[in-house]
């Protein structure tokens, strides 16, 4: 159900296209920490590790942190990854959950590339979307560790899209 979920989501933000778009898949394991404030409040410390491909054939892999709040049923986060292309290239991105998201560990957020490397410098700016589903999860004492599944897509003009994909390191 959690995986019909994410893609249901993401074919719905894939009928407003606008020039070409580039779509991403990650895989991932994180270890965080958990504020229980109340019953209403938590605080979490994520900290993940994942590997990503790209439509284009682009792979590497990546370290996130930041942290995820729920206040009152809403969720919200900041959180800053920083990914490595195979041909050792780094990008940076920053993720905010969106409004809609169902909890800290499902839903969608705005993610924008504020830096990068190479072909990335194509992406810098950028506001896409992604949505992410947990696979496992496990619980003790203050601390969880889980697998997730993460899936975005960005829409971008077609000529920062051709040198994207077309990038030749020197």
């Amino acid at each position: 159900m959690k995986f019909f979920k994410l893609f249901a989501l993401l074919f719905i933000f894939s009928t407003s296209l606008i020039g070409a778009e580039l779509k991403f898949e990650s895989y991932g394991y994180g270890k965080s920490e958990i504020y229980n404030i109340s019953e209403e409040n938590t605080f979490i410390h994520l900290t993940s590790k994942f590997i990503f491909t790209t439509d284009v054939g682009i792979r590497g892999e990546g370290t996130c942190k930041g942290i995820v709040e729920v206040l009152k049923g809403q969720v919200t986060s900041n959180i800053v990854c920083k990914g490595k292309e195979a041909n050792g290239d780094i990008n940076y991105t920053q993720f905010k959950a969106l409004p809609n998201s169902v909890s800290a560990a499902e839903g969608t957020q705005e993610f924008t590339y504020v830096a990068g490397e190479g072909r990335w410098k194509e992406l810098v700016g950028q506001k896409c979307i992604g949505a992410i589903s947990q696979i496992t999860f496990n619980a003790e004492s203050g601390t969880y560790e889980d697998t997730y599944m993460w899936a975005g897509k960005c829409n971008i003009p077609d000529a920062s899209y051709e040198r994207f994909i077309n990038y030749q390191k020197p």
